[in-house]
């Protein structure tokens, strides 16, 4: 039984693979990947400079040197893996044929064709009966005008239905993208707010 979160109407149309996927592209959430690497770093830096009686449990010494890290850099540390999870989450469960095409202008730059879209329908699992005759009698129109707007027509029917697959992970991976987000804002916003009181006295 699905959760209440996962039938939510508003976060499920919010959350599409195809936007979930733009946002995988953007330079600023694969930047963050570098937190995942300087704050383990540091913390070895400081569990060796400062340490503990934990008798060499490795988490338990992580947890506790977290704290003595500057603050906007452990929230950039938590704030890189909910990006590491939803990218993670995206690259699973996303269907193939959001990941590789945004539009049907890039499906036919790339040469695709009836047959590549037949490749999607196969693996989508969408509509063997009706969509695979539709496939065919364009396949046979390929030198004709109307063949382009029928495929395009079909690329869209099964882009469409592939942007809305398995609900409850993209509502689940946009929430980890939305609190990845979310965490970099507070700390702008900290930030910010630290320099005006430092200007006004």
């Amino acid at each position: 039984m699905k959760s209440k979160l996962c039938k939510n109407e508003f976060l499920s149309n919010q959350f599409l693979w195809s936007r979930l996927h733009r946002i995988n592209q953007l330079k600023a959430v694969n930047s963050m990947y570098i937190w995942l690497i300087i704050v383990p770093v540091l913390i070895n830096v400081l569990s060796t400079l400062q340490p503990d009686e934990s008798n060499g449990k490795l988490i338990n010494s992580f947890l506790m040197q977290i704290p003595k890290l500057p603050f906007s850099w452990r929230i950039f540390y938590f704030s890189a893996i909910f990006f590491f999870l939803a990218n993670l989450l995206k690259s699973w469960r996303c269907p193939q044929i959001v990941r590789e095409n945004s539009s049907f202008a890039g499906f036919r730059n790339k040469g695709m064709n009836d047959y590549n879209l037949s490749v999607y329908n196969v693996l989508l699992n969408f509509d063997e009966g009706y969509f695979g005759q539709s496939l065919i009698k364009a396949r046979t129109r390929r030198a004709e005008p109307e063949y382009e707007s029928e495929l395009s027509e079909l690329f869209q029917k099964l882009f469409n239905h592939a942007d809305k697959l398995y609900e409850c992970s993209r509502i689940i991976c946009g929430i980890f993208y939305s609190v990845g987000f979310g965490l970099i804002t507070y700390t702008a916003v900290e930030s910010f707010c630290k320099v005006i009181r430092y200007t006004i006295h």
